[in-house]
């Protein structure tokens, strides 16, 4: 692996690197995590993962060495590993990068599927995101309300998601020229610059009726954000301080928590909010859509104020067209598209790396 690296002054000092993988960069391939334990899609996944990899010139560690290091050293969650573990599985295996990868959901019946899935590409030495991305289909009823299922079977839908899944990552990528150095927000007298480099994603509160919601959430926001040019923080490495200041299920306040963010992790901004509604897949042969509502909010952890926020509400069938076109049957869709539109209207300010930041 190649890297381009400099060094952006001013009121802080950021450490931007630029890079590019090559072939013969060793890969540690991660079981893919499933909340809702569907044994099927972990292994579909994990093998069509393999093959894209291996079809971009990655060398992919075997599952067996994999496993055996992954039982010494006792990891668990391989959705979101903390940094000690990134950094042993890498010097165990000898690898350079860490894929990790999380289906949240993978559903096939006669009238709907439903398939969502994320994976993150990690550098070993230092936990730095590489590549992210997420994928949500829905199978059938996407299109309108007479369309025919696309997949007739759970393999066809595992295979077109992680195709879709991995075509944005290249073999060699493309030097990037610019990152997101500043959220520009409305003040009272005058717009403001908030420096949010880095900022960090804390899994949205789940109120909703779908499993897992806040976690997948989680996901789709760390995606928009890394895709839109911002230096995101590994959740691995937030899960990590969570779980020092015993998280937020056992009283500790997203304020207690952000603050721990910024004195360990240099988090400018912390991502957060609340799922107040998202309902349950809907057939398109009912004629019935999914609702969601999302509520999200940009913390800054010194000054211990929100400097954005912002109320997401939508059905599927809101941009329903002529002949149902344009109606969404799949939760995991709606609520993509909805953060998505959400992470594309912030206001921000661009610099090219070598730009001084004062």
């Amino acid at each position: 692996m190649s890297a381009q690296c400099s060094i952006a002054g001013g009121l802080f000092a950021l450490l931007i690197c630029v890079t590019s993988v090559v072939a013969a960069d060793r890969i540690a391939l991660l079981p893919f995590a499933d909340p809702n334990s569907t044994e099927l899609g972990k292994v579909m996944f994990e093998q069509f993962a393999r093959e894209q990899l291996v079809k971009r010139g990655f060398e992919v560690i075997g599952a067996d060495s994999l496993g055996n290091v992954l039982r010494n050293l006792r990891v668990r969650n391989t959705a979101t590993p903390i940094e000690s573990e990134v950094h042993a599985i890498g010097d165990s295996l000898n690898a350079q990068f860490i894929l990790t990868g999380t289906i949240h959901s993978f559903t096939l019946d006669s009238t709907f599927s439903e398939v969502s899935v994320c994976a993150r590409l990690l550098r070993a030495g230092d936990s730095k995101i590489v590549w992210d991305n997420c994928v949500s289909l829905s199978g059938s009823g996407e299109e309108a309300l007479i369309s025919k299922p696309v997949h007739d079977s759970y393999r066809k839908m595992a295979k077109s998601a992680t195709k879709k899944l991995f075509a944005t990552l290249r073999l060699k990528a493309r030097p990037q020229r610019t990152f997101v150095s500043d959220l520009m927000v409305a003040g009272r007298e005058k717009k403001e610059l908030i420096a949010c480099s880095p900022i960090a994603v804390i899994p949205p509160v789940d109120e909703s009726e779908v499993a897992f919601a806040g976690e997948m959430v989680g996901n789709f926001l760390v995606t928009s954000l890394v895709r839109r040019g911002f230096n995101v923080i590994d959740p691995g490495r937030v899960r990590n301080v969570m779980l020092q200041c015993e998280d937020l299920r056992h009283g500790q306040s997203v304020n207690t928590v952000s603050k721990m963010l910024a004195d360990s992790l240099g988090v400018t901004l912390v991502v957060t909010g609340t799922i107040s509604k998202l309902t349950e897949a809907r057939s398109a042969m009912l004629g019935s859509s999914p609702e969601a509502a999302i509520e999200l909010r940009m913390i800054d952890p010194r000054r211990n104020i929100v400097v954005w926020a912002s109320h997401v509400e939508r059905s599927g069938d809101s941009r329903k067209g002529l002949f149902e076109t344009g109606v969404v049957h799949s939760p995991a869709v709606l609520a993509l598209d909805m953060i998505e539109d959400a992470v594309d209207g912030l206001r921000v300010v661009r610099r090219k790396f070598d730009q001084p930041l004062n």
